[in-house]
């Protein structure tokens, strides 16, 4: 006697799937945590060296040496979704990973320790990210063509580089006269090794980073959900990540413009330079969504919180509420 063809259910086969494949995703992402860990550790230290070696404030360092390091898993994902032609996971993972800086990065650093909001190059710095943001609403909006888009990001992005610089050469004889006079009475000892241990660490964190972001892309795909939701949350976050490992060790040395100038910088450049990769290796084309009402009022809310806090310590309790906010945010998206 034949066997008759048996209809096994959807779920039974995905739930059998899933159980199958979650181990190996989740042995991924510890081993992507793990190497994220030590090279973060590795960067913020060495960062800070650099900062000695250079006579510069290590919030400059750490708007560009450090953002750009800490940045480079959001380049990673955002620029090969673009090329593959998903660009809801490119734009979510960009605009979900500024929205994670800003509302869980800031509330980690305020509740870790003290955290000081500087007088001159943090509102600026900060008034820049608001426009840049604002820009690149606009520019999506309007549908500019994707080319110019991306040009114009990336020009931006340079020329930031290099008002920054400028910055912090002028502050080394104002603001950061006091800070930086220690630095010739601090044990610290600057080595030339110090440059290869640091690009070592950014290394680390792109390839940590790749590990992390692929493994959480498994296990949301496995749990069932969409590409531009993946980006907006589990990416953006697992991409967010070195930030947050950043800012957790920055904190532990007590070096809050570390911090600021890693949420500050790494929030730049991913609109200027990955927004700008993104626009060129696509067609530009994303419907406008819930989504960027909490990306450009994440922003307002951090240049409101640096007008009222300008030269004072921020309480635990704007820690507590960014953190509220970013929990509400995560609510939405499901």
């Amino acid at each position: 006697m034949q066997c008759q063809n048996l209809n096994v259910p959807n779920v039974v086969i995905k739930m059998s799937y899933t159980l199958t494949n979650m181990p190996v995703s989740l042995l991924y992402f510890l081993i992507g945590l793990v190497l994220l860990l030590i090279s973060s550790k590795i960067l913020v230290n060495k960062s800070q060296k650099i900062a000695h070696k250079l006579h510069l404030s290590p919030l400059i360092v750490g708007i560009t040496i450090v953002a750009v390091g800490t940045s480079l898993p959001e380049l990673a994902v955002s620029v090969i979704s673009s090329i593959k032609g998903d660009y809801g996971l490119s734009i979510g993972n960009i605009v979900g990973s500024n929205i994670t800086n800003i509302l869980l990065i800031l509330s980690v650093a305020i509740l870790l320790g003290k955290l000081r909001i500087g007088t001159t190059k943090t509102p600026k710095t900060t008034g820049i990210l608001v426009f840049v943001t604002l820009l690149y609403l606009l520019l999506h909006a309007f549908s500019v063509n994707h080319t110019i888009a991306g040009i114009l990001l990336i020009s931006l992005g340079v020329i930031f580089t290099i008002i920054e610089y400028k910055w912090g050469v002028e502050g080394q004889n104002k603001e950061d006269f006091t800070l930086l006079s220690k630095f010739s009475k601090s044990k610290i000892v600057y080595k030339n090794i110090d440059l290869a241990y640091l690009a070592l660490s950014i290394v680390g964190i792109a390839f940590g980073g790749f590990i992390i972001v692929n493994s959480t892309e498994q296990l949301s795909l496995l749990l069932g959900y969409s590409t531009t939701i993946l980006g907006l949350g589990l990416t953006s976050l697992a991409t967010s990540l070195p930030e947050l490992l950043t800012t957790v060790f920055s904190q532990q040395d007590k070096n809050e413009k570390l911090t600021m100038g890693n949420i500050l910088g790494s929030n730049v450049y991913n609109i200027l330079f990955i927004g700008g990769l993104s626009y060129l290796f696509s067609n530009g084309q994303y419907i406008l969504d819930f989504e960027w009402v909490w990306f450009v009022a994440s922003v307002i809310l951090l240049y409101a919180l640096v007008v009222i806090m300008k030269g004072k310590y921020i309480p635990k309790f704007f820690g507590l509420l960014f953190l509220s906010i970013y929990l509400v945010y995560l609510a939405t998206l499901l």
